[in-house]
C-alpha cells in the first residue's frame, strides 16, 4: 500500500533534510523562476538570463560569505576559498557525478569539471582583472593595486596537491586501467577529499596567522 501511494504521487514522501534544503534555496529557486523556456527566441533570453542570474547568485553567495568571515573574525580570504569556493563549485560537483554516472566511460564529467574550472580562472578571473586594470590606469594609478593576500602561497600550495592528484589518476590508469570508478574507487575519492581538506588546512594557517615564507 506503500509502494503504491508513493506511485501515486511520483515518489517517496519529502525528508525534513529536503525541506530544509527547499527552503535554504527558496530566493535562487524564485530568481531562477523567471527564465523563460529555452524555446523561446531559439533560447537567446534563457541563455542571457541564465548567465545574469549566475552573476546575482555568486554575487549573493560572496556577501554572505563576506557577512559570516566579519562575524567569525576570519580573513575574507579564507572565507573566499572555502564559503564561496563551495558555494560556486558544488553544482560543478553534482553536474559531472550526473555525468559519471550517465556517461560510460565519464569522459564528460572530467571534461565538465576541467572546462569549468577553465572559464572560472581564465575568464572569469582575466576578465575583470583586465577590466580593473583599464579602470585603475585610466584613474592615473599604475596599474590595479592588489594586496598581498598569500595568493602566491596559496597558488604553490594546490599546484603540488594537482601533481598528487594527476599522479593517482595515472596510477590508476596504469594498474587498473581506467582513471574513475571501479576497483578502489572509495580509497581514490578519500585520497582526494583529504587533499582538499589539506589544502584548506594550510591555506588558511599561512593566511590566518600570516605567515612570511618570502
Amino acid at each position: 500500500m506503500g509502494r503504491l501511494k508513493e506511485a501515486a504521487i511520483g515518489g517517496p514522501p519529502e525528508s525534513k533534510t529536503d525541506w530544509a534544503l527547499h527552503f535554504f534555496s527558496i530566493i535562487p529557486k524564485v530568481a531562477c523562476a523567471f527564465i523563460p523556456n529555452a524555446d523561446l527566441l531559439g533560447g537567446y533570453p534563457c541563455f542571457v538570463l541564465s548567465i545574469a542570474m549566475v552573476g546575482l547568485i555568486t554575487f549573493f553567495v560572496q556577501e554572505s560569505a563576506r557577512s559570516i568571515s566579519c562575524a567569525m573574525g576570519i580573513p575574507q580570504s579564507v572565507a573566499a576559498i572555502t564559503i564561496v569556493a563551495l558555494g560556486t563549485s558544488l553544482p560543478d560537483t553534482l553536474a559531472s557525478r550526473a555525468a559519471a554516472l550517465a556517461d560510460e566511460t565519464a569522459d564528460a564529467s572530467v571534461g565538465n569539471i576541467t572546462g569549468s574550472n577553465s572559464v572560472n580562472i581564465f575568464l572569469g578571473l582575466g576578465l575583470p582583472w583586465t577590466v580593473g586594470a583599464i579602470y585603475w590606469t585610466a584613474k592615473g594609478f599604475d596599474g590595479m593595486p592588489v594586496p598581498d593576500i598569500g595568493l602566491g602561497y596559496s597558488v604553490l600550495v594546490f599546484e603540488i596537491l594537482a601533481v598528487i592528484c594527476l599522479g593517482g589518476f595515472g596510477f590508476r590508469r596504469w594498474r587498473f586501467g581506467y582513471e574513475l570508478g571501479g576497483r578502489g574507487k572509495y580509497t581514490t575519492g578519500l585520497v582526494f577529499g583529504s587533499l582538499w581538506v589539506l589544502f584548506i588546512t594550510l591555506s588558511s594557517i599561512y593566511l590566518m596567522h600570516d605567515i612570511k615564507m618570502w
